[in-house]
């Protein structure tokens, strides 16, 4: 994959691009296509994005301490037990981390089934945690495990931007045009946040933006409450 801001580099090594800097930071990673749907025709986004987003998808994985995912996304019974690849486990020791970052669930009600495979296939134990307090439950997400990758879905998405819990956005736009009237990224943020472009990648006609959020959104910016996604 090449880097094409700031700097012109070909070939980088994704891992390292995304490697923890030492200070936890909660990064939010999810595709998206050109029109901003964040899913296909069938309400998924697995086949939304191509080669390109999946070996992203593997990197932002490899790289984070822990995976938040919302319940909603569980409950499909499509997102499947994290399986890094054999490289991935070898960067992972070593940089110091266990070989597989955990997965965790975040839910309001509790509600759910745990026959489904990100349960009884996960190599580590999957875990759950509550959506009430969402403020303390990613505080202790990123004390016990470092950097937190949240992939989505939106609601969660939001919940989080509204909180100010933030740090990064990746966002992988895929080169489609979808019919039909699809999901947005994030739905009914109740403060408008603006993003800093840091870095532009890109692979087979697949963009990937990283972005920081600015901090002049930071001040006043949902911090005098805690936001509950609706999972």
């Amino acid at each position: 994959m090449d880097r094409i801001l700031p700097d012109r580099s070909v070939g980088v090594d994704l891992l390292d691009a995304f490697a923890p800097t030492g200070e936890s930071q909660v990064r939010l990673g999810m595709v998206m296509s050109v029109d901003g749907s964040v899913t296909d025709e069938e309400g998924w986004t697995s086949k939304l994005g191509g080669p390109a987003d999946r070996r992203m998808l593997r990197a932002l994985r490899g790289t984070a301490g822990v995976i938040l995912v919302g319940a909603g996304s569980v409950r499909t019974g499509r997102y499947p037990p994290h399986r890094p690849t054999a490289a991935i486990r070898g960067w992972r020791r070593r940089a110091g981390l266990p070989e597989v970052a955990p997965l965790a669930v975040i839910t309001r009600s509790g509600d759910l089934d745990r026959a489904l495979p990100v349960f009884t296939e996960a190599e580590v134990p999957t875990l759950v945690v509550g959506a009430d307090g969402l403020r303390s439950t990613v505080a202790g997400l990123r004390e016990r495990f470092g950097d937190v990758l949240c992939e989505g879905g939106p609601g969660l998405a939001t919940a989080l931007f509204d909180a100010g819990l933030v740090d990064e956005v990746v966002l992988s736009v895929a080169p489609s045009l979808l019919p039909g009237d699809n999901g947005r990224l994030v739905t009914g943020l109740t403060t408008r946040r603006e993003l800093t472009l840091r870095e532009v990648y890109e692979e087979g006609g697949e963009v990937f933006l990283r972005y920081g959020i600015s901090s002049s959104s930071v001040p006043g910016s949902g911090k005098s409450g805690d936001t509950t996604p609706a999972t």
